[in-house]
Formats: C-alpha cells, structure tokens, sequence
C-alpha cells in the first residue's frame, strides 16, 4: 500500500514536471511567433511591443534560447530606429543583467552602427538616473 502511494505521487510529480516543461516550450514559441510578425513598427511602438520585448527577456532570463535572443535583438533595434527614449533598455534588463555573456554579443551583432552608440547613451542615461534621480 506505501509503495503505491509513493508510487501515485512519483507519477504525479512527473507529470506537473513534463507539463512545466511544455508550457515553457509553448511559451518560446509563442515570443518567438510574435516577435517574428514584427517586420515595420508604427510611431514610437506601443504597450504590446513593450510589453512582449519585456516578456521575452524575462523568458530568456530564465531559459535561454539562442533563436529567441536573435529575435529579440532584431526587434530591439527596430524599435530603436523609431524610438529613442531611454527607457527601453529596462524593456531588456531582465536577460541583459542575467545573461549578458550569451545576449549582449547577439545584441551587438543585431543593432545598427547608430542604434549601438544610441543603445551606449541609453544606458548611462539610465544609470545617471538611477544614481541621482530625474530631477
């Protein structure tokens, strides 16, 4: 009778495991699909960019994925090319400060020669302000 239960809980937790495993699967392809419908970005983008490019790196923070880095890249930069405020380098936080060895060399190679300089100024922008505020 023990060996049962232990048995039903062992079959159990394989199956929440295997599950948890397709849902991040799903989850990849699903970034991956969405990002890969964005060729041309209207005016400065919109909360739905901003909140899929946000999405994925957290994503990417967790699981990476070489294919969905690349994606991402090239729709950072494509955003780049239509916005320029700083605070979109939070959008990429997640997996820049996570997997910055991996990411960053992707992310270099996908950004223009312009969106690169802008990308260096975003960010000291961004620590400026961390530093000392806004104000």
């Amino acid at each position: 009778m023990k060996n049962l239960k232990l048995s039903y809980i062992f079959i159990i937790a394989l199956t929440l495991l295997s599950s948890c495993q397709c849902y991040g699967s799903n989850l990849k392809n699903s970034y991956m699909q969405d990002l890969k419908a964005v060729s041309k970005i209207d005016g400065n983008g919109n909360n739905k960019l901003f909140t899929l490019i946000r999405a994925t790196s957290t994503e990417l923070e967790k699981d990476w994925s070489k294919e969905l880095a690349q994606e991402l890249a090239r729709v950072f930069n494509e955003l780049l090319n239509v916005n320029e405020n700083f605070f979109l380098v939070e959008l990429i936080e997640p997996v820049v400060q996570k997997r910055s060895k991996e990411f960053l060399p992707i992310l270099n190679k996908a950004l223009s020669k312009k969106n690169n300089k802008l990308y260096k100024e975003m960010l000291e922008m961004d620590k400026r302000e961390e530093k000392y505020g806004n104000g």
